[in-house]
């Protein structure tokens, strides 16, 4: 029985990893997709600035994934 519970821990934990992992994912790469849908032709030059950076936003995950990795693998280990 106590492995069992050992293995449903540990079950759980694996999804809270895939659960932030997803969250972080959806939310890096929003940014890009709504620009994309409603980017027009004719932006001033800041505009373009701000739309650029956004469209870039997806990096903010393959930044986050390491720390999320880091912070959820203390709990991991047997």
């Amino acid at each position: 029985m106590n492995k069992l519970n050992l293995m449903s821990k540990q079950h759980f934990k694996i999804t809270k990893i895939m659960l932030t992992v997803s969250s972080v994912f959806i939310l890096s790469h929003a940014p890009a997709f709504v620009i994309t849908i409603l980017s027009t032709d004719e932006l001033s030059e800041s505009e373009t600035i701000f739309f650029e950076f956004l469209l870039r936003f997806y990096l903010v995950n393959n930044i986050c994934n390491p720390f999320i990795y880091g912070f959820w693998e203390n709990g991991l280990r047997m």
